[in-house]
């Protein structure tokens, strides 16, 4: 019995439509995926000959969740008022 999560093949366009990404961003993480040895890839043998790459549902919820806006604030609120440090 297989116990691997659900994956579907996209081309680069079609990930950027699911996730919310630019098509240029959704291009370069699914490059740096491939390359870590996280997703597999393929190219078409028809025409357009388009690069696919496997993602899992789980991949693709934890990009829609941390696509553009979606992520964490990375300053702390206190450190962009400009205020004097404690303890200096």
């Amino acid at each position: 019995m297989d116990d691997a999560p659900a994956a579907r093949w996209f081309t680069y366009r079609e990930l950027a439509a699911e996730t919310g990404l630019t098509p240029r961003a959704a291009e370069a993480r699914a490059r740096r995926m491939v390359k870590a040895g996280k997703w597999r890839h393929r190219i078409d043998n028809d025409p357009p000959n388009a690069a696919r790459v496997l993602v899992t549902e789980t991949e693709l919820n934890v990009m829609r969740n941390h696509g553009p806006g979606g992520g964490a604030d990375p300053l702390p609120q206190e450190s962009m008022e400009g205020g004097a440090h404690e303890g200096a």
